[in-house]
């Protein structure tokens, strides 16, 4: 009877063992997320400061652009106006005019006047507000972005993902482009079938990670 009790507990042993090991060595590997490529439209763009004005109902911006980007700007290109005075919105707008005379400011830098005209008015627009305007100086086009934190760049600058596959972390090295708000362009290295991992914790290449959901 001891014998059977014995072996009953030495197989139930084996079982949990059997069961716990893989958690185990599950609970113990990094862990990290999955996000993909996207496309985006991107327009090369020229920002600046700049103040509001109302005249005869209508809106205005006199914004100076530094003298190292002036190149950029031409009359009638399509301007996206915010301020803090109506967040979380933009109004619409077109670059009016250029000055022929630069100005110089109390630091000694030097700065081009360009008046840029509001597309439309409401309540939200008061003359001396002060804005930020961004004026589109390209035509758009579609490039493919991913997360500035999912970028590594190793000893030699060299800067790569890590692609999940089938429980394995694989690195792939790319060639980075333009930065946006909605993250870094990849020109190569992978495609919007991968799936790049980020991971606050440290991984290598061939690593076995964990994915949460």
């Amino acid at each position: 009877m001891k014998k059977t009790v014995i072996l009953l507990c030495a197989f139930a042993l084996s079982a949990c063992a059997a069961v716990l090991s893989p958690l185990m060595w599950k609970n113990s590997l990094p862990k990290g997320s999955i996000t993909e490529m996207k496309t985006i439209s991107y327009s090369d763009y020229v920002s600046a400061s700049g103040e509001l004005s109302v005249i005869n109902e209508k809106g205005y911006v006199t914004a100076l652009i530094p003298e190292g980007y002036i190149y950029k700007v031409k009359e009638g290109q399509r301007v996206n106006v915010t301020g803090n005075a109506f967040p979380d919105m933009f109004y619409e707008a077109t670059v009016k005019s250029i000055s022929d005379t630069a100005i110089k400011n109390a630091t000694g830098s030097v700065f081009v006047p360009v008046d840029i005209e509001l597309v439309s008015t409401d309540d939200n627009i008061r003359s001396g507000y002060s804005v930020k305007v961004k004026i589109f100086t390209g035509d758009e086009k579609d490039i493919s972005v991913i997360p500035y934190e999912a970028i590594k760049a190793d000893e030699n600058g060299n800067e790569f993902v890590y692609v999940f596959n089938s429980g394995v972390a694989v690195r792939k090295d790319i060639e980075t482009g333009l930065e946006t708000y909605d993250g870094v362009e990849v020109k190569n290295g992978i495609t919007e079938d991968d799936r790049v991992i980020y991971s606050e914790e440290k991984i290598e290449d061939g690593s076995y990670i964990v994915i949460s959901e």
